[in-house]
């Protein structure tokens, strides 16, 4: 049996915002993969975007047309306040129809269980640390109170028998596992404990245990993989192709991968003035210092009437508030 908790499906359609309330976690984990700018720091992100106030987290939902909310950590639940504001702001805005979930490894009591499906909280996924049976009650807890109730855990080869406990001993209404997957922060650890990767990212073995533990559990419970190629192939990219599309520049074009590509011309003493160069080009574009940017079809055209010490090339950005940079294509100077 796999059917996916109704926070996957619009996690794949890239509809769900990820709010990182905070870094902070009581836990330990070995393969925790957040980066040293997230890991133990009491910080807040919606998506990519450090969270200054309320605005940055609406903002950040309609321009992704998020349809919900994946609230994560850190330990969301060590900022019971803060956590709750954010889903009474997000219900508040978009409707009770915005789908919230939420990451836990913490017990979770009646009276909680009870306040946050009051506030809107529609599903809860445990992420088990200790003994499988010391979440007997937080899972019976929050499905009695009405949320949709989950076990979510990294597929770590050599975990088949707690993740078999954990189907046969607790009561939940779905079964997600994540492929492990090698980062900066999470590397060494991993590598310490004699895990081996398949391509850089991948664990060795952890899709392979998924596979066996579908085939073995899979009529006792919805059990849902969330490979490392899907996060990036699928996930990702239509949150980028949503992003892209509502916040795409007139001088921007978005690429099929949910990119944007521009035109940078980088002006220097030699070049002349900005404002003489604006001349050459249509009316859409944006002055950033000594850039210029601009459609990258019409730099193509007229890179070859630039003046010398001048530097163009072709960007392709993230659409995100980072606006990280995936590629540069120099068209005339360059390094």
């Amino acid at each position: 049996m796999v059917r996916e908790a109704e926070g996957c499906k619009l996690c794949a359609q890239g509809a769900k915002l990820v709010l990182f309330v905070t870094g902070v976690c009581r836990r330990r984990c070995f393969y925790c993969p957040l980066s040293d700018a997230r890991r133990r720091k009491d910080v807040t992100y919606a998506n990519e975007r450090l969270v200054m106030g309320d605005g940055d987290v609406l903002e950040e939902a309609f321009n992704m047309d998020a349809l919900g909310t994946g609230i994560t950590g850190g330990e969301p639940i060590l900022f019971q306040e803060r956590t709750l504001h954010f889903m009474d702001l997000l219900k508040s805005e978009f409707g009770d129809g915005h789908h919230i979930h939420l990451y836990t490894t913490e017990d979770i009591s009646w009276d909680l269980a009870e306040e946050l499906y009051s506030r809107g909280l529609d599903e809860i996924r445990f992420h088990l640390i200790g003994k499988v049976s010391g979440y007997r009650d937080s899972l019976r807890n929050a499905r009695k109170a009405g949320i949709s109730t989950g076990v979510e855990l990294p597929a770590i080869p050599g975990w088949g028998e707690k993740i078999a406990e954990a189907i046969k001993k607790l009561e939940m209404d779905f079964l997600n596992l994540n492929e492990l997957e090698f980062s900066e922060t999470n590397r060494e650890a991993l590598s310490r404990r004699g895990f081996d990767t398949v391509d850089g990212i991948r664990a060795t073995g952890s899709e392979e245990l998924v596979e066996r533990i579908i085939k073995e559990y899979g009529d006792l419970v919805p059990i849902n993989f969330c490979s490392s190629s899907f996060k990036d192939g699928v996930q990702l990219r239509n949150r980028l192709l949503r992003t892209a599309h509502n916040t795409a520049k007139r001088y921007e074009e978005v690429t099929p991968d949910g990119t944007l590509l521009r035109g940078v011309i980088e002006v220097s003493p030699k070049s002349g003035s900005v404002r003489k160069l604006v001349k050459m080009f249509g009316p859409s574009y944006e002055i950033r210092g000594k850039k210029i940017i601009l459609n990258p079809s019409t730099l193509t055209k007229i890179t070859a009437r630039l003046p010398d010490g001048t530097q163009a090339y072709i960007s392709e950005v993230y659409p995100t508030w980072d606006g990280l940079e995936v590629e540069r294509s120099y068209l005339k100077g360059g390094a």
